[in-house]
Parts: structure tokens; sequence; C-alpha cells
């Protein structure tokens, strides 16, 4: 995963708990070939104290 074009150290789950705002993308790896990053990110715009968004990249 990546934020705002940025590698996420140890984001590497098929979600993110997500409480910042940026643009979020995520890539697969199957088998020893990584795939191109997501065609549509998700952008979170506003950082809510309370609510976290759980962001799921399906596959």
């Amino acid at each position: 995963m990546e934020k705002n074009g940025v590698l996420i150290p140890g984001a590497n789950a098929n979600s993110i708990t997500v409480n910042q705002p940026g643009i979020y993308s995520a890539r697969i790896l199957r088998g020893s070939l990584w795939s191109d990053w997501s065609k549509t990110p998700v952008e979170i715009k506003q950082r809510l104290q309370l609510l976290h968004r759980r962001v799921q990249f399906m596959v």
C-alpha cells in the first residue's frame, strides 16, 4: 500500500485502517510478480477524530 505515492511500511494486508487524509493505492503480488498500482485510488479528504475508515481492496 502507499499513501500519496509513498510506500506505507508494514502495510501488506488486504485492508488498512486509515486515520489521515491522503490518496491511498494498493497492488497485489501474484507469485513473484507485482501488479500495477490501483487504477482508482481511494482519496480520504477529512480527518475525523473519532471515526476511522477501513479501506479494503478487493482482488
